[in-house]
């Protein structure tokens, strides 16, 4: 225990340290213009702390020798060690012993022995140990320091932790007779290197170099990239990254074909703004020879951009947009965030605010699919959203306000290979909108007794130019509705369930000329217990549920033991008078067969549960008369860590109307098992009944740690009845602060 004495003596001595120094070493001290790792440019006035437990000035030798434990701090540099000597004469600073050294940025540097200048701009660290903020790591015999940065000297690199000094304990690393990090270039250069992964050499290469960890952004070749395709084989891709400025740069990249021998430019520039960023890509290739997909010589190309900007807190720009020779080029060869076989290009403009919202948006689908002789898509210029609920009140119920707009131009060549579509589409063609405006008032009153009831009042119209047989109509649509629900809470012990029967009354007028209004958005219709109770249960605007409707059901949900966690709910809609929309047949056929086309509508029903792990989901639409199968969904999942295994089965009936003859019977299974933090194993298939057979089969394999990912994938599909599977194979190698190679099946780690 120091005394009080001591403890003042002690302090005494650093402050005589400080100010009795001499004037050689303290000029010294406070102008090198570079630390010993934090070479910038220091302040002449910054001010050096020396604290040692003896200090002693030999003026023979013309040196000050610090000893003990040694704690020297210098514009937020910091050197601990126990022996340290500056000699005069050779203007040399010398120190051993456990030297720990942690500079400004937080670099840490453990060695045995330093020798430097005065200036501590050059000079020797032998038997060095270094760590970066971004936890990579450098090991070397000799630290050779120069004015332009660091030459490590027979050195190791790796961005793995290690527990030794010597990294014998990480995955891999790289040996190297020299790395040589230049401050000047911003890289890290490694001559004569091995790569070893588990301490076993598994590559030699000469010369490579890396980015300094500190640099995010360095023009540079990219790692090549690897995959495998059925059709197209296997494809090398190498790429060159050219940071043009901090906010933008330009990726020029050539992929070759195993099988075709194509050669496929491409190049994506990107550019980030205060307020947003967008990209432009280029992708070009010349099939010049008989294995080329297309099987002729012929340019195809593709020009895409997608990108979003912000105008204030609630106003955003959005767009996304492709052009190409042809419809499928994208999807022939892969081209990321343009494969898929649906391609919607939009342009779009969103506003938001509390619970206000807006939407206008300009929006074209491409089907990349050469099979495929569905007519052409149409054009949406454009569709508009409008969302208003205003904080005020109106005989205290709440007011929202929708709007939309849709104008849609459509060409004169319209061909399906679906006879009842073809024959109803075929004279759609040129320009048509539809304008929408409704307004809703619904207010809630609760009983004495406990029952809630909900008065609804809405009023719509609709403006429709050049349908059918009018060149325009207007579509009016008054409704005045009740809801009603009773709820009941049961208690036990162990149990609380809530029961909830809820009733509800739409009286409206009939919908105006169903048959002759072209049916654009509300043909992706399902009846099932998300729609039971919505006041017009279609799913877009060019139709609207006319009529008086009635809707019945049981609601329920239960707690048991805090553990199980059940929901359920059943019921059945009735046109009670008026003209069924749902039974009405329109120019695109947009309803039958629903479910709701009849007086008494088929029984919708769903059932949840949920345990620590487990989930299952069922819902479906049963027969009014027999409560056959009409349409049925079971998702059954259950997690044992460290397993997990999904379970799906889709049932859907035939629908000759919309070309499907036979029923739809599919399963689908997903699976992972993660053997432990590193390593994972998945699989996912996809079975269809009716034909028998698998339409997609994928896996998995991967490893992943803090400084190396693994994944190797397979993903076989095939279209249902047919022969012909397509087969993709990837692999992907990722070395942190090193690079990727290879490609991931999903872009991402499984």
């Amino acid at each position: 225990m120091h005394s009080k004495k001591k403890g003042k003596q002690f302090r005494t001595f650093i402050l005589w340290s400080i100010i009795c120094i001499p004037s050689s070493l303290t000029s010294v001290l406070q102008s090198h213009s570079t630390p010993i790792i934090n070479h910038h440019v220091t302040h002449p006035q910054s001010q050096i702390l020396l604290i040692a437990d003896k200090l002693i000035l030999d003026h023979q030798t013309q040196s000050i020798t610090a000893q003990g434990h040694v704690q020297i701090e210098y514009n937020g540099n910091q050197l601990y060690t126990n022996h340290i000597t500056y000699n005069k004469k050779t203007k040399r600073i010398i120190a051993s012993g456990n030297i720990e050294i942690i500079d400004a940025k937080g670099i840490k540097i453990y060695a045995k022995e330093i020798d430097l200048t005065e200036t501590l701009g050059e000079g020797f660290i032998k038997s060095l140990y270094a760590e970066t903020q971004n936890h990579t790591h450098f090991a070397a015999e000799i630290l050779e320091r120069t004015q332009d940065g660091y030459t490590l000297h027979n050195g190791i690199y790796t961005a793995c932790s290690s527990c030794q000094k010597a990294f014998k304990d990480v995955l891999w690393k790289i040996k190297a007779k020299k790395i040589i990090w230049n401050d000047t270039k911003k890289t890290i250069r490694f001559e004569n290197s091995k790569f070893e992964i588990l301490n076993i050499p598994i590559i030699w290469v000469p010369i490579f170099e890396i980015a300094n960890p500190e640099i995010k952004r360095k023009s540079g070749f990219l790692v090549p990239g690897i995959e495998y395709h059925s059709e197209l084989g296997v494809s090398l891709t190498n790429s060159y990254f050219w940071n043009i400025a901090p906010n933008s740069d330009l990726t020029l990249s050539s992929r070759i074909f195993s099988k075709t021998k194509d050669i496929l430019a491409q190049a994506l520039w990107r550019h980030r703004l205060n307020n947003g960023n967008y990209n432009l890509r280029f992708a070009f290739l010349n099939e010049e020879n008989k294995n080329s997909l297309k099987n002729s010589s012929i340019n195809r190309y593709m020009i895409a951009s997608q990108g979003q900007l912000s105008i204030n807190p609630y106003w955003f720009y959005h767009w996304n947009l492709i052009a190409q020779s042809d419809d499928n080029f994208s999807k022939d060869y892969n081209i990321q965030n343009y494969n898929q076989s649906l391609q919607r290009t939009e342009i779009k403009m969103t506003g938001l605010a509390n619970k206000n919202y807006f939407d206008m948006q300009f929006y074209h689908f491409i089907k990349q699919d050469s099979s495929n002789n569905y007519y052409n898509q149409p054009w949406i210029v454009p569709r508009i959203d409008y969302r208003l609920s205003p904080n005020q009140s109106l005989l205290g119920g709440e007011i929202l306000f929708t709007a939309n707009l849709e104008t849609i131009y459509r060409q004169k060549s319209y061909k399906n290979s679906i006879p009842f579509i073809a024959s109803k589409l075929s004279d759609i063609s040129g320009i048509h909108s539809r304008l929408t405006g409704e307004l809703e008032w619904k207010r809630t009153f609760l009983t004495h007794y406990g029952m809630i009831l909900s008065p609804i009042f809405a009023l719509r119209s609709d403006v429709l130019t050049k349908q059918n047989l009018h060149d325009n109509v207007i579509r009016n649509m008054t409704t005045a509705g009740l809801e009603i629900r009773y709820p009941f809470l049961f208690t036990t012990e162990n149990t609380t369930s809530l029961f909830e029967p809820i009733a509800q009354i739409f009286l409206r007028n009939n919908e105006k000329n169903p048959g002759e209004v072209i049916n654009e958005d509300a043909q992706s219709f399902v009846f099932d217990t998300t729609n039971l109770f919505s006041r017009d249960k279609f799913s877009g605007y060019d139709r609207v549920e006319g009529g008086v409707r009635a809707n019945i059901g049981l609601r329920s949900s239960s707690n048991i033991n805090n553990n199980w966690y059940l929901y359920g709910l059943a019921g059945q809609s009735y046109q009670v008078a008026g003209i069924n929309s749902f039974s009405a047949a329109n120019i695109s056929n947009g309803t039958p067969p629903s479910g709701l086309e009849n007086k008494f509508s088929d029984y919708v029903a769903m059932i949840s549960a949920n345990n620590s792990g487990f989930f299952l989901t069922t819902r479906g639409r049963f027969s009014k008369q027999d409560l056959s199968v009409q349409r049925g969904e079971i998702d059954l999942q259950k997690e044992w860590d460290p397993l997990l295994l999904d379970l799906q089965y889709t049932y859907i009936n035939q629908q000759s109307e919309y070309g499907s003859a036979l029923d739809i019977q599919e399963i689908k299974t997903t699976s992972s098992y993660q053997f432990n933090q590193q390593w994972k194993i998945t699989a996912d298939t996809t079975y269809d009944i009716i034909s028998a057979s698998l339409i997609q089969i994928s896996s998995g394999v991967s490893y992943q740690n803090e400084c190396f990912k693994m994944i190797f994938s397979y993903l076989q599909t095939r279209t249902p009845g047919e022969n012909f599977i397509s087969h993709q194979w990837n692999f992907l190698l990722s070395l942190r602060t090193i690079g990727s190679f290879g490609h991931d099946l999903h872009d991402q780690f499984i």
